[in-house]
């Protein structure tokens, strides 16, 4: 049902940010979970930046205050979750090096992250197991 589901995505975003770390694994499920929900968050937050005016007009381009907080804070949170989606199929965390490049990091962190995790234990530890069991 839609409450199950807004329910996990905010366990998602509460323990990325109370609970992060780069050790360990996350499922696919888990980590789509989280970057859907930081998505809609932060396309939200252009929406009222803009609605109630919390924009600064440089020569180039328009900051979205709020939109920029939010990224800031949830910055190394979400590079630890990119971190653990690389170890379940057991990548290093340096790829997270490839958000970086425009355009063609994406798409190979992308494919890295749509990967399917190691079934078995693997050097980073024991396979994920979903927010919903914690």
């Amino acid at each position: 049902s839609n409450i199950n589901w807004l329910s996990y995505a905010i366990k998602s975003i509460i323990k990325a940010f109370s609970n992060f770390s780069f050790k360990g694994r996350i499922s696919r499920k888990d980590f789509w979970v989280f970057t859907a929900t930081y998505t809609v968050i932060l396309i939200i937050l252009a929406f009222i930046d803009v609605y109630f005016g919390i924009c600064t007009y440089t020569k180039y381009n328009k900051i979205y205050w709020l939109q920029t907080i939010f990224y800031i804070v949830m910055l190394v949170p979400r590079l630890s979750i990119q971190v653990k989606r690389l170890h379940d199929i057991e990548k290093d965390w340096y790829l997270v090096f490839f958000n970086l490049l425009p355009g063609i990091g994406d798409l190979i962190l992308l494919f890295l992250f749509c990967k399917k995790g190691d079934a078995f234990e693997n050097k980073y530890g024991d396979p994920p197991y979903s927010i919903n069991s914690i």
